[in-house]
């Protein structure tokens, strides 16, 4: 009679599965924005805030599993990051956020009263 193989159910040790929280992010991308930026995590570490220029934006995760900025001027997310992956390392993901930042910093200071869905 064959044995049974038994195995156990997934269960990665804390921190070896993502490597880092949606609060790392922040600190990161706040860390490549200057010094003028400062970085939080919300709680748990699922949520990050980036604070500078007379603004805050949130970072989070959406429904559908995407990482995506949302500016204390506004209700709705401006970006979403579909195609980045804790796969991609957290300095590229800082890079990225800190990128859609400072977009947003200047369209802010051109057209204060647009939001981005009216570009």
């Amino acid at each position: 009679m064959p044995s049974k193989t038994v195995t156990s159910p997934y269960a990665p040790h804390p921190g070896t599965e993502y490597p880092f929280s949606i609060g790392d992010i922040a600190f990161a991308t706040a860390r490549a924005l200057g010094d003028a930026f400062t970085g939080d995590s919300g709680c748990w570490g699922v949520t990050g805030q980036v604070h500078g220029a007379g603004d805050r934006w949130t970072i989070s995760v959406d429904y559908e599993g995407d990482l995506c900025l949302t500016p204390e001027h506004g209700t709705d997310p401006i970006h979403y990051f579909p195609d980045l992956t804790a796969g991609d390392g957290l300095d590229e993901i800082a890079a990225a956020v800190a990128e859609a930042i400072r977009v947003d910093i200047v369209r802010m200071a051109t057209h204060p009263l647009k939001s981005a869905d009216d570009n």
